[in-house]
């Protein structure tokens, strides 16, 4: 057991050193790279009757491009990226527990499952087997983990989450088959993992898209009351829209 939670200890530790370089990523897509050089003065001749000098500021800033994949605002939100963190930090450490506790997590409830299939099989149900359900265990488990990383990385980066799982998914089976003589590694556990990490990580980017689509119809909605509200009318004057006081 102290093996166990210097392992798990070892792995909360790797996880916040992950979240604090994820979180450095999302900052230096949110923030542009600051300008090397001040304002700069341009003077030209004396233009017009009075010939006076005309001079010309560039302004020093240059205008922060928006977070790629986010709608522009969505991304500066600090209390998301900070529920986000946390939330990955949690999963984190469940996951954990989950993948390096000395015995199998489902051997407690696997008199209930084998109990389950066999009622499953009486109503003609065969389809459900032992392998499939802890395939989709598999599955499940590696989900949020693609939900988090392309919350934190950013949806135009979803592959890398993709590969952040498959590797994670990797080391887990690599250390279970290394340290734990009770837990199996298997293969198949690394594609159902990763398999899960690319649900979540489609389903992050498409829940974006629908989001960024949702406000920038709202947005030209809103434009366009406005501008209906000022066009003037065939008679030369403009349209004003009553208010009940």
């Amino acid at each position: 057991m102290m093996m166990v939670r210097r392992r798990t200890s070892g792995v909360v530790g790797s996880s916040v050193a992950v979240i604090v370089s994820l979180h450095s990523v999302g900052e230096a897509d949110r923030h542009g790279a600051p300008s090397a050089h001040g304002s700069s003065t341009l003077q030209s001749g004396a233009t017009g009757a009075k010939g006076c000098d005309q001079v010309f500021t560039q302004p020093s800033h240059r205008s922060r491009p928006p977070a790629r994949g986010y709608p522009r605002g969505m991304r500066q939100t600090t209390p998301r990226v900070v529920l986000a963190s946390a939330g990955f930090a949690v999963y984190l450490i469940a996951l954990a527990f989950i993948a390096f506790w000395p015995i199998p997590v489902d051997r407690p409830v696997d008199g209930r499952i084998s109990e389950f299939i066999a009622w499953a099989h009486s109503i003609g149900m065969d389809a459900i087997t032992y392998a499939r359900i802890e395939w989709t265990a598999n599955v499940v488990l590696f989900l949020p983990l693609g939900v988090f990383l392309t919350v934190l990385l950013g949806s135009r980066r979803w592959w890398m989450s993709v590969v952040i799982g498959i590797l994670v998914s990797s080391l887990i089976e690599l250390g279970q088959g290394i340290f734990l003589a009770d837990r199996t590694a298997s293969g198949w556990d690394v594609l159902a993992n990763s398999t899960g990490t690319l649900i979540g990580a489609l389903l992050t980017v498409a829940t974006t898209a629908t989001i960024i689509e949702t406000r920038s119809r709202s947005r030209n909605r809103s434009g366009d009351l406005s501008a209906r509200a000022g066009q003037p009318t065939p008679g030369g004057s403009t349209r004003r829209t009553a208010t009940r006081r």
